[in-house]
């Protein structure tokens, strides 16, 4: 302790203490006030305190041990209180701590809360102020609010007049308020039901509707501007057009009705329509009715042209009547041609077409049925007498001869029935090749009568011979001549040898069929009716001229041949018209023709 005190103040002397520290507590006790003033207290004492220095200390330690535990032994309870409460302290002192620091991160956020708050009430204070002016406006708002829900009635009850002034009466406002969100809103309604009203009037163009509605109707439409005046030309012709077609969806029970049914509806509507464009868009300038002409003229046009597809479709389709259908058509064409379209040129080849197809059903038909029905019929003949013949036979088509057989019968009776349908719609530049299917036809019947022959000669008898032998020469010396003077008839050459006529050839095709070349075939049978072929009778086509006139008008003239049926067609019948057909729709073929050219 000497050493102790002696090495002390030899430190206090150089005026660091901080040596005589231990080691390990040199750190902790550096910095305590304490023990430094307790070093330079030391340094004061003298000698004899230093020796009793270690005891004074030994004893005080031990007096406030002592004291410290009969302290703690009376007050061990507060010790424990206070511990408890030391604790307690500390973790209030830690969770203070804490929200202060979470109440310093959201006083920021509470700053920009009060912001939004104070912003929001001067808006609930605005928005309480516009519902005070609009409390006091109630009457004049409900009104315009109103408005889309009104003029959605008129236009369902087609008050168009004044669904106009109430989209006039809008716009207005649009154009006066046009920063108030509610007048947009009834604005932005008010030309929902605007395109409603415009579709409406489209759909009253697609429907039935006489000059006087569409005049309305694109009134309204002009008053919408929703169009220019082009484009409602164009809308216009397309609504009408969306009608037409479903007019035109006829339903008939055969071609004949349909087609006649297709013709009327076309021809009534299409006049209607054009009269209608016509009337509505008179007005305007000449580049206006330029261009209006040319898209009315196209759509027409048009009209025609799937008009034409249909006569094209529909025609071969038809067995008889061909006439009627003809006269309605060029009754069609007159009718467009008011208007400048007159399409009556463009039937030709269509009627040239059906024509030919018709007649060479009906011939090709006849000479198959009549092959066919040869081998199966008995060779009989009724061999009618001379007098009956003769006193039966004035003015008649054929010599009623061929009613001796029954097979030629039925042939004569069914080639007269396709010339007599020629005859009503004969055009001229079918003559031709006409004529070549005739004497095709004719020569084919030939060759199967002499096929038949010669397969079934050796099963003749006697009698069996003799009839078919006058089966082939009535067919070589009666019926082939008469065929073609028949034909000659519904040709005949003068029509050919005047320049009035559409037809390329000089003569009539009659004329080039040669009797000898079709009978030839049967030279071996009946060789006698072939050499008299080439004595022409030169009474044989004003014969059949008549009697094909006579033929056509009769009543029975498709009907088998029999002496009754020809003895009922008197000459009165030959002058009468053929039925349901008006000498101004459906004009004689010539006459067609003749038209036609000019």
């Amino acid at each position: 302790f000497f050493l102790s005190c002696t090495s002390c103040c030899s430190l206090m002397e150089d005026g660091d203490l901080s040596e005589l520290l231990p080691e390990d507590k040199a750190a902790e006790w550096k910095e305590d006030p304490e023990v430094f003033a307790f070093l330079s207290e030391l340094t004061s004492w003298n000698m004899e305190q230093l020796k009793s220095g270690p005891e004074e200390l030994a004893r005080e330690l031990q007096n406030i041990e002592s004291a410290t535990e009969t302290l703690a032994f009376r007050n061990y309870k507060a010790f424990i209180r206070t511990a408890h409460c030391s604790r307690d302290i500390f973790k209030d002192f830690v969770t203070i701590e804490e929200n202060v620091d979470s109440l310093l991160q959201k006083l920021p956020e509470l700053s920009t809360a009060c912001s939004t708050f104070l912003t929001q009430a001067q808006s609930i204070n605005q928005r309480r102020h516009l519902n005070s002016v609009t409390l006091a406006n109630h009457t004049q708002l409900l009104e315009l609010l109103e408005i889309p829900q009104l003029m959605d009635t008129c236009i369902k009850n087609k008050y168009f007049d004044e669904a106009l002034q109430l989209r006039s009466h809008v716009n207005r406002l649009q154009k006066r308020h046009s920063d108030i969100p509610l007048i947009q809103g009834i604005a932005n309604e008010v030309e929902i039901y605007t395109r409603q009203m415009l579709l409406s009037l489209l759909q009253q163009l697609r429907s039935d509707v006489q000059l006087t509605d569409c005049l309305r109707i694109v009134g309204h439409l002009r008053s919408l501007a929703a169009f220019s005046e082009n484009e409602l030309r164009i809308q216009f012709l397309l609504a009408r057009d969306s009608w037409l077609q479903r007019e035109l969806h006829i339903t008939a029970p055969d071609p004949h009705q349909h087609i006649t049914k297709v013709i009327d509806v076309s021809r009534v509507q299409l006049f209607n329509i054009i009269t209608q464009y016509k009337a509505i868009f008179a007005t305007g300038s000449e580049a206006d009715k330029e261009h209006s002409g040319g898209v009315l003229y196209s759509w027409v046009l048009r009209q025609v042209g799937n008009f034409m597809k249909m006569l094209e479709h529909s025609l071969p389709l038809l067995e008889d009547r061909l006439s009627a259908v003809l006269g309605q058509c060029m009754h069609f064409g007159l009718s467009l041609g008011r208007h400048g379209v007159d399409f009556r040129p463009l039937l030709r080849p269509l009627f040239e077409k059906a024509a030919e197809n018709l007649f060479t059903q009906r011939i090709r038909a006849a000479a198959r049925v009549f092959i066919k029905e040869l081998p199966r019929l008995p060779l009989t003949s009724s061999n009618l007498s001379a007098d009956s013949a003769n006193s039966k036979s004035s003015g008649v088509l054929v010599p009623l001869s061929l009613m001796n057989h029954a097979p030629m019968a039925a042939l004569t009776n069914a080639f007269v029935t396709a010339f007599n349908e020629l005859r009503e719609c004969a055009p001229l530049a079918s003559a031709a090749p006409l004529g070549r299917l005739l004497r095709a036809e004719l020569r084919g019947l030939a060759d199967g009568l002499q096929l038949y022959h010669s397969n079934s000669k050796h099963a003749f008898d006697q009698r069996e011979a003799a009839v078919f032998g006058s089966l082939c020469n009535q067919f070589c010396s009666v019926f082939v001549p008469c065929m073609v003077n028949c034909f000659r008839a519904i040709y005949p050459a003068q029509v050919f040898h005047s320049g009035a006529t559409l037809a390329s050839q000089s003569r009539s095709p009659a004329d080039d069929i040669e009797l000898l070349h079709i009978v030839e075939p049967l030279g071996a049978i009946c060789p006698l009716a072939v050499k008299s072929l080439s004595r022409p009778n030169p009474n044989s086509a004003l014969l059949a001229a008549n009697a094909v006139s006579q033929s056509s008008e009769a009543p029975g003239a498709a009907d088998p041949i029999t002496p009754e049926t020809q003895s009922d067609s008197t000459p009165a019948a030959a002058e009468e018209p053929p039925e349901q057909q008006p000498p101004e729709q459906q004009p004689p073929p010539q006459e067609d023709q003749q038209q036609q050219q000019q």
